[in-house]
C-alpha cells in the first residue's frame, strides 16, 4: 500500500523531497493531471502539494486520489 502525503506549501514539499533524496532514496516525478507527484518506490511513499486553503487541500486531495 502506497502512503500518500499532502504537503500544504511547495516549499515543505521541496524540503521533504530534497532531504529525501540527498539520504539516496529515488524518486520519480509523475504528472496526475495539473499536479506532479513524487513517488518514493523504495518508502512506497508519494509526495503531492495539497494547498494551505482548506477546501482548496481538500479537492485536491480528492482529485489525487481518485486517480492512483
Amino acid at each position: 500500500m502506497t502512503v500518500v502525503c499532502l504537503a500544504p506549501l511547495l516549499d515543505e514539499l521541496n524540503f521533504l523531497v530534497k532531504h529525501l533524496t540527498e539520504r539516496g532514496y529515488v524518486d520519480e516525478r509523475i504528472q496526475i493531471g495539473q499536479l506532479i507527484a513524487h513517488r518514493f518506490a523504495a518508502l512506497n511513499l508519494m509526495v503531492a502539494p495539497g494547498s494551505h486553503r482548506k477546501t482548496q487541500f481538500g479537492v485536491q486531495k480528492q482529485y489525487l486520489l481518485d486517480r492512483i
